[in-house]
């Protein structure tokens, strides 16, 4: 495969496992040095750089991040990735607090925990990498279809969602005359990784989907979403911005 984004610095936030670690590594099939982040697991995410470095050649490395902690976890982010690269080309906001809340379930605690890891720590990683983003930066955030359809099971995750999309569209016009930069969303459904497997009532919901699956009967894989993403982060995407792609197999058309 082309080297398509040979020499490009990206930030893949919770990349140690499940979509983010299949960006990470796609990115870096394609040239990339990549910089995960990931909160708990140190052993998972040394072993997706271990992978990225002896399989692709690139550099990589790991930063310990807690995006509830938005305002810390995104200049330690930023400051790691700058002190061992020196530039940001690519930003993939791809860590996310998936935790299920009805309005029964909610309080300013929880509401603070998912905005904060959803919303807030996207926002705060662009804003800090603005003295080091380079010209013609690839901004990606994974949204969901939680953000456009009713999810009254997790209501404070649709509504962070939903806010991503709108930040992406105010980020478009923000960094695209100045930075030549482009900010684009993509909205998944349900995706095979450990997160999914460990939602409640998980066989229930897939059999509900499998009959409005345009694309067939099954969730999709992480290898479904990375070459999107990793699409949305080359030179020949750069006339698509402020848009959402549709990663869901047509479970949702707009």
């Amino acid at each position: 495969m082309a080297k398509s984004l040979e020499g490009k610095i990206a930030i893949v936030t919770g990349g140690s496992r499940g979509i983010g670690a299949e960006i990470a590594r796609e990115l870096a099939q394609r040239g990339a040095s990549v910089a995960i982040t990931y909160v708990s697991s140190h052993t998972k995410a040394e072993q997706v750089t271990n992978e990225i470095r002896q399989s692709f050649g690139v550099d990589t490395l790991a930063i310990r991040a807690d995006s509830r902690e938005a305002v810390d976890s995104s200049k330690k982010v930023v400051r790691e990735t700058v002190d061992k690269f020196g530039a940001i080309d690519i930003i993939v906001n791809n860590a996310a607090n998936g935790g299920d809340h009805t309005l029964a379930d909610i309080t300013e605690e929880a509401f603070n925990d998912v905005l904060h890891t959803n919303t807030l720590f996207p926002l705060l990683v662009v804003q800090e990498s603005l003295p080091y983003l380079q010209k013609k930066a690839r901004i990606v955030n994974v949204g969901s279809i939680g953000g456009r359809i009713p999810y009254p099971s997790a209501i404070l995750y649709a509504a962070s969602k939903a806010a991503l999309e709108s930040i992406t569209k105010s980020l478009a016009f923000t960094l695209g005359r100045e930075y030549e930069a482009t900010v684009n969303i993509i909205n998944p459904g349900p995706v095979e990784t450990d997160m999914w497997d460990n939602t409640p009532g998980r066989m229930e919901i897939q059999q509900a989907l499998y009959s409005r699956t345009a694309a067939g009967d099954r969730v999709a894989s992480v290898q479904d979403i990375a070459p999107i993403v990793a699409f949305l982060c080359e030179e020949q995407s750069r006339w698509v911005t402020g848009s959402m792609t549709c990663a869901n197999g047509g479970l949702q058309m707009v």
